[in-house]
């Protein structure tokens, strides 16, 4: 007899974490499709679930998982109307509660991967209903995937949508802000213009760099990690200025949330050097390390820090034991409290063992002081 004092979703009992040798495809399996089926069947007339579950379960176990989602979202669109505006108010009502916390929430949230792909491939041909099940999946689970379509083909209005959206109560609806326009989103399709043109998210970054919330300020510092991966100077440019405001600003926690937010964003940068001459330089980089086994007079246990120094003229930089250039007063981001090495910049460890490869390094505004 079916339990109708919970939602199916409340019924689909997942582990808390990825485990180790369990793919993640196996949790879109019969016991979801089961489940979506009958939370379907609550809102959509005449809605055949045993001709759902035969449907939705076809070669799926040779599917890998957004293949099965996908395989998923397609039998529950055969039971729906054809019109997007017709079925969006019946997927919505077909959601269970929205998540009441950002962390904790375990792999659940996944039985509405199916409905994102739906809504990505059915919802893009109508803005409107289509963002309202974004709006209301990402509630419960994300729709940074299924935003990706309505930002390529409707970008101005999904902007300034999203734009809106920055300022909502709800911490998963923000996060989408940040996370669905992330240019290089893992999992998903590269957003191409956002890729090449920065400037059409960072004002939408600068709206979400002070949230309340660290799952959102998280995924600025991940979206503004992959603007680093493409845009280096740019990146940097912005780390600058977001830690000048905030020296500014005398308000210490949002202060220490920045630097949060540039020591994640340009963690990629810190451990990919790239010799002065590529591309990145000639972008405007501010990251010039060299890579070399530590440097002249050092030893296995000298210590080692990191540094981002001005562009013009060019300065020094030290990625755990990698130098070039001469040291220069006006740097960006210096770890503190910082110690001597004659004839070089100041340097520091940031991990623990022995050699470089120890050393993860930290960031802090170079005028911070010692703690």
């Amino acid at each position: 007899m079916r339990n109708r004092r919970f939602h199916p979703t409340q019924r689909f009992i997942t582990p808390s974490h990825i485990q180790r040798g369990v793919p993640l495809k196996t949790l879109m399996g019969p016991t979801l499709v089961r489940l979506i089926g009958q939370s379907l069947a609550e809102v959509v007339p005449r809605f055949d679930e045993r001709r759902f579950r035969r449907e939705a379960s076809r070669d799926l176990d040779g599917l890998e998982l957004k293949e099965r989602a996908a395989c998923i979202a397609q039998a529950m669109a055969a039971q729906m109307p054809t019109a997007f505006e017709d079925l969006a108010p019946l997927l919505i009502e077909s959601l269970g509660p929205p998540l009441e916390r950002t962390e904790g929430n375990g792999l659940a949230p996944f039985f509405y991967l199916p409905h994102t792909e739906l809504i990505a491939v059915h919802g893009v041909s109508s803005f409107e209903s289509g963002m309202a099940a974004n709006y209301g999946v990402t509630k419960r689970f994300t729709a940074e995937f299924s935003i990706r379509p309505f930002l390529v083909r409707h970008r101005s209005k999904c902007l300034r949508v999203l734009r809106r959206w920055a300022r909502d109560d709800d911490p998963h609806v923000r996060r989408l802000v940040s996370e669905g326009t992330r240019p290089r989103l893992p999992w998903a399709r590269r957003l191409a213009d956002f890729q090449a043109d920065p400037n059409l998210a960072l004002p939408l970054l600068e709206l979400l760099k002070d949230d309340g919330e660290p799952y959102v300020r998280r995924s600025v510092a991940n979206h503004l990690g992959d603007i680093a991966k493409d845009h280096p100077g740019l990146a940097l440019d912005v780390c600058e200025r977001w830690l000048r405001e905030a020296k500014r600003s005398g308000d210490a926690t949002a202060a220490a949330n920045r630097r949060w937010i540039v020591r994640r964003a340009l963690r990629h940068p810190a451990k990919k050097g790239k010799r002065p001459g590529d591309r990145d330089r000639e972008a405007g980089s501010r990251v010039w390390p060299e890579r070399r086994r530590g440097f002249p007079g050092s030893s296995a246990n000298t210590p080692t820090r990191m540094i981002f120094s001005t562009p013009r003229p060019p300065g020094v930089a030290v990625f755990a034991g990698h130098s070039c250039g001469p040291p220069r007063e006006n740097h960006l981001l210096e770890s503190t409290p910082s110690c001597v090495t004659p004839g070089r910049s100041r340097i520091r460890c940031g991990g623990r063992g022995r050699g470089p490869r120890a050393c993860r390094g930290s960031f802090e505004p170079a005028d911070h002081g010692h703690r």
